[in-house]
């Protein structure tokens, strides 16, 4: 499923040190809402998990601003939300579960924890040093976004929380990101191919879940453990070895 207005916004990067959008004297401020209770509510909600998850505290605004997209901003430490992108993304894949135990509901948070993802490599000062370091930090950021979808299930399953969504089928969430991806190769800006950010979200997913689980084995506890930061880095690079 292609959102081809989407697909233009995110193509022009997710970091940004001069987006205008970021400039107070900018016609078009920062806003903390989105206009929207209810997409407040999901996304400062899950905000605050995936800087618990990355053990990082970017902070979270909106603008009405077309031409930026989603990006994180390293010079202020904002993740900014454009608001058209996420009324394009609302009409494709829903807002929110209508009940608890909904296969998978809003994409919105894989969203801000891939956007979450540059403030992290930013905050622990990490250089994926490779031919394509735009490439290799767009694949890191799809990588964090798996790993989120692998804490959602884990927090629906010990807090019976209908605010948490669950992903227990990732189909969805691989689909947006897939369809962010771009044969632009020559180009400085490429991200990466559909596969490519097909495989960083599903080995996100999958390293976070192993290592959920082998903490809960050794320690025979329940509880959800935060990731060592060393080991993200590392298995992340794991990834990125086997795409370069």
């Amino acid at each position: 499923m292609l959102l081809s207005n989407v697909h233009t916004l995110y193509s022009q990067g997710c970091i940004s040190y001069s987006r205008k959008v970021n400039d107070v004297s900018n016609p078009k401020p920062l806003l903390t809402t989105s206009g929207n209770r209810t997409i407040n509510n999901v996304c400062y909600t899950e905000l605050t998990n995936i800087n618990w998850m990355l053990r990082i505290k970017p902070r979270l605004y909106f603008a009405n601003d077309g031409d930026n997209g989603p990006h994180y901003n390293p010079d202020n430490g904002n993740i900014v939300l454009d608001t058209n992108f996420l009324n394009d993304i609302i009409r494709v894949y829903g807002l929110a579960p209508e009940k608890a135990g909904f296969i998978y509901g809003s994409v919105i948070p894989f969203l801000i924890a891939h956007e979450a993802a540059h403030a992290k490599t930013h905050s622990m000062g990490w250089n994926f040093n490779r031919d394509r370091a735009v490439k290799a930090n767009e694949l890191f950021a799809d990588f964090c976004a798996g790993m989120y979808a692998c804490l959602q299930r884990m927090l629906v399953n010990v807090q019976s929380d209908t605010r948490y969504y669950g992903a227990n089928d990732i189909s969805s969430i691989i689909d947006l990101f897939q369809s962010l991806g771009d044969d632009s190769f020559t180009d400085p800006q490429h991200h990466a191919t559909a596969n490519e950010r097909k495989t960083a979200v599903t080995a996100g997913y999958n390293y976070l879940s192993d290592y959920i689980f082998r903490y809960q084995c050794y320690y025979r506890t329940n509880a959800i453990p935060p990731v060592d930061n060393a080991d993200v880095y590392s298995n992340a690079n794991k990834m990125l070895d086997g795409l370069f």
